[in-house]
């Protein structure tokens, strides 16, 4: 069983729970927002962190962060396979010694994901350059013993810790998904409404390539997950 932690309703976990679930991995949505507790990590084949809104430092505002940084904190002392993507990464940076912090700038829309040499050794992030969807202003410094995998033009994108693998992008959205971002982000007054309708229609276009790079980085991040049915 896999569970996918999220912070708030609406986060789009529907090709996820429709990979794992094809991999007999019993994918379970853990609400942390609304306090359904992790279950127990000695009963779990990996742990997936998702994204937010809110920023990995804002632990006073949204105390559940705290909840979520701590499983991740014990994921990695426990070697549990761990997938920390957007606000999961940022989490997981602050929970291993780094730290989370606003950044320079948005960074939306797909963009150009370069791998360091630790990325193209990395046993699943090596096939996994080129452009990925990104949506944050948050960022973050990869913690102490850490292996920075992947950067952008503007920000770190990926690291490792132990067993964790830390995204900034987000390989799991699918155009429904950004869809539901977009129209949240127009209602919050966002003055960039001419790039979100682009963002739209690239993830439209894109919408099965990118369904497709999700289930290869599955398979690569659990390959003790079972094969799918025959």
């Amino acid at each position: 069983m896999i569970p996918l932690i999220v912070h708030s309703a609406g986060t789009d976990t529907a090709w996820l729970e429709e990979i794992l679930r094809e991999r007999g991995a019993g994918p379970r949505v853990v609400r942390i927002d609304v306090g359904e507790p992790v279950p127990a990590l000695d009963e779990v084949d990996g742990l997936v962190v998702l994204g937010g809104a809110m920023g990995a430092y804002e632990t006073a505002r949204y105390p559940f962060l705290r909840d979520t940084m701590r499983a991740l904190e014990q994921a990695v002392e426990r070697a549990v396979p761990t997938l920390a993507i957007c606000l999961g990464a940022q989490l997981l940076a602050e929970a291993a010694g780094g730290r989370a912090y606003p950044g320079h700038g948005p960074e939306w829309g797909y963009i150009p994901v370069r791998l360091t040499a630790a990325g193209r050794a990395d046993p699943v992030l090596h096939a996994f350059g080129g452009e990925h969807l990104s949506f944050h202003s948050d960022t973050f410094d990869p913690p102490p013993g850490s292996r920075l995998l992947a950067e952008s033009p503007a920000y770190p994108q990926a690291f490792r810790v132990g067993s964790a693998l830390a995204l900034q992008f987000h390989p799991e959205m699918s155009a429904t998904g950004v869809r539901r971002l977009i129209a949240a982000t127009a209602q919050a007054g966002n003055r960039h409404r001419p790039e979100l309708r682009r963002i739209l229609t690239d993830a439209l276009a894109r919408d099965a390539l990118a369904r497709d790079v999700l289930r290869r980085l599955l398979e690569s991040w659990a390959p003790r997950l079972p094969a799918p049915p025959v």
